[in-house]
């Protein structure tokens, strides 16, 4: 069917271009023109089909390439570069990747590890060896062993045989083991059950965290994937997470005090202002609450689970993707259209950052079975200008009412329903550490408050809840900071 296709665009040959055909016969026998027409009809129809054979390969490239190589090549040739490129980075990765393999056989047949300038002794048994590794701990399986074989019992036996005392605890999704060492403590993360999805976000996760470094991210110490365990080595983080202290087991010890609520808003905003600006790729992470920030022995924010996350090339301002993340905190065009973009991080951070003040759920459940956002609960109190009814009861007003009020109007500001009045995860930053930070400047985001405010007949549905009709929306403009 392919050919057929192929003979009927044929110019000379299909039926259209019978009488072409015949005119240049005729041009050609007539002695008069010396075949000179014959010739000019001839280079026109090879010229036409080498432009249409050209545009099919032009499209061709813009469908296989990454976007970065072909982002602004118009011409073929350019495109042709492009794909010269790419097979140049190919074989570059390979060539890199086929180095991460030798040495890796190497030291797993070594008796020894080393980390930097440092060699540890490392116990090894039964080809499983665990060497000590930046305050934690490595496993590593000689290249001749079955790791389909392998049993996570076994790995823990030889865990405990080296003096490693494991405790195993429970989350939604995975079963998590604290580790202690002598250096330092760490936290595994293993994969509950194995399925393509599952699988899926391991591999996003060891990707991203193995392309981040920053204070405000969970750092990454290393992973383990054979047969049917997956495993995420990470910094043990003792203060848990933010959901445990607004809304879990730790939320009756009231630990969370306003400078340390707003601290832990900043970090988080710098986490993410860094993943949006600094990571190259820039990266979205899709999945921002409460439990996704952990607290170190500081009570510095560290965000974590990268397992959503999605890379955006240069130039790209947004990707149309299924939806992923958590009710409550997903921005209206990613959760109804699957438009996903950095302003829906944005969002995300501006549910985050409104939980943090007032301690309430991103969703709470009203009589009749109707579901309210808790910006739709704090709306008619910024209206009001009452701000101390949104900030959480058991601060007891020990907090700093300019900054309560600056930090609430970041967080609408951040929850617009229209993604481009959003800020940029930078501007968050830089309003956060000017208005309730370090108080160097005053920050008032809103200009005067009885012009914010529209109302909005819309009560679509998205993701298993409805905009309540009646609820304004609040037309969030900025005011420069002075």
């Amino acid at each position: 069917m392919g050919h057929a296709a192929i003979e009927s665009s044929d110019p000379i040959t299909n039926s259209k271009g019978q009488g072409r055909r015949r005119k240049i016969l005729e041009a050609g026998n007539d002695p008069s023109n010396n075949g000179k027409i014959s010739k000019k009809m001839m280079r026109r129809d090879i010229e036409r089909e080498r432009r249409k054979e050209m545009g099919t390969l032009f499209a061709t490239l813009r469908s296989l390439l990454p976007f970065e190589y072909i982002k602004g090549k118009r011409s073929v040739s350019d495109q042709m570069n492009g794909a010269i490129n790419y097979v140049k980075h190919l074989e570059k990765k390979i060539k890199e990747l086929g180095a991460k393999r030798d040495l890796l056989k190497k030291n797993s047949n070594s008796s020894t590890f080393g980390s930097g300038n440092e060699n540890f002794d490392a116990c090894s048994l039964n080809c499983v060896t665990v060497c000590p590794c930046l305050g934690g701990v490595k496993i590593m399986f000689s290249s001749g062993f079955n790791e389909e074989k392998l049993q996570l019992s076994r790995v823990l036996e030889v865990l405990a045989e080296e003096g490693l005392c494991v405790i195993s605890c429970f989350s939604t999704r995975v079963n998590e083991m604290l580790l202690h060492t002598i250096q330092s403590e760490i936290a595994v993360k293993r994969l509950k059950a194995m399925n393509p999805k599952a699988e899926m976000e391991f591999a996003v996760e060891v990707e991203i965290l193995g392309r981040v470094r920053h204070r405000n991210l969970l750092g990454l110490r290393g992973f383990y994937a054979g047969g049917d365990e997956r495993l995420i080595v990470y910094d043990y983080m003792p203060n848990h997470s933010l959901l445990s202290h607004l809304h879990g087991q730790l939320s009756s010890d009231c630990l969370l005090d306003w400078p340390r609520r707003m601290s832990i808003a900043i970090g988080s905003a710098e986490g993410l202002a860094y993943l949006h600006h600094e990571a190259n790729p820039h990266i979205i992470h899709r999945d921002i609450k409460a439990s996704n920030v952990l607290l170190d022995s500081e009570f510095q924010a560290k965000v974590a689970d990268f397992g959503f996350a999605k890379l955006i090339p240069d130039g790209v301002t947004h990707l149309t993707t299924r939806v992923k993340g958590t009710l409550g905190y997903l921005a209206p065009e990613y959760a109804m259209w699957g438009k996903v973009s950095e302003s829906c991080d944005v969002f995300s951070f501006g549910i985050l950052l409104l939980e943090i003040i007032s301690a309430k759920k991103p969703l709470e459940k009203l009589p009749g079975g109707v579901k309210r956002d808790i910006r739709q609960w704090a709306i008619p109190y910024v209206e009001k200008g009452a701000f101390d009814r949104v900030a959480d009861p058991r601060l007891k007003g020990k907090f700093d009412r300019a900054q309560l009020r600056t930090a609430i109007m970041i967080a609408m500001r951040c929850t617009d329903s229209n993604p481009e009045n959003r800020p940029s995860m930078l501007e968050v930053v830089e309003w956060l550490k000017n208005g309730v930070g370090r108080r160097k400047k005053e920050v008032t985001p809103f200009k005067d408050l009885a012009d914010e405010y529209e109302d909005e007949d819309d009560d679509t549905d998205y993701e298993g809840f409805g905009m309540e009709k009646s609820a304004p929306r609040m037309v969030q403009v900025v005011k420069r900071i002075r």
